[in-house]
């Protein structure tokens, strides 16, 4: 098979893998919502790599978000959810992706970039929706997803490890990273 069209295919079925994570247990919050898509992201960082893993996690994750009523939040996951899956691709890739520890640092330093990430997002979404309120209103408002983004990625990543242990017994783990 052609090199681009696997890539292509590969990059295609993760991202709807990533999109049914999330869309079928979510849990709507305050100013969002928790679903078990930041799983299949870390999932996708390790058979995908650090490229193709960005490309699969952006594209599913803002598909959830334009297909569940979260629009306005798309723009923000493409760029958040793309960039988790290239920090932990790129700390796998260069660790030769040598078990479960560096995988569980992986994901801690996507999941140290997401908390904040989002919760600046919120900052801008809250000061543009709520504009008579002020900047400084925006940033008290956006505190309060914080905790839920914490166990969301946390969630994701008890998920993620376990997972990923059982895949290394098939060849969906092995000749498949850039």
């Amino acid at each position: 098979m052609n090199s681009k069209l696997k890539d292509l295919v590969q990059v295609s079925l993760m991202a709807a893998i990533i999109f049914v994570a999330a869309y079928i247990i979510h849990i709507p919050t305050a100013g969002g919502v928790v679903h078990l898509g930041d799983c299949m992201v870390f999932v996708a960082a390790v058979i995908l790599g650090k490229k193709r893993g960005a490309y699969a996690s952006a594209i599913g994750m803002a598909l959830f978000d334009i297909l569940s009523g979260y629009a306005i939040w798309a723009p923000f996951t493409f760029i958040i959810k793309g960039a988790m899956a290239y920090i932990a691709g790129a700390i796998l890739e260069r660790s030769k992706n040598e078990g479960i520890k560096i995988q569980l640092i992986a994901f801690l330093a996507a999941s140290i970039f997401m908390v904040p990430a989002y919760y600046l997002s919120q900052v801008i979404i809250g000061a543009l929706l709520t504009g008579e309120l002020g900047l400084s209103a925006a940033f008290v408002y956006a505190l309060k997803d914080v905790p839920t983004n914490i166990f969301q990625v946390g969630s994701g990543i008890v998920i993620a490890l376990p997972l990923l242990k059982a895949l290394e017994k098939t060849p969906v783990l092995h000749n498949n990273r850039e």
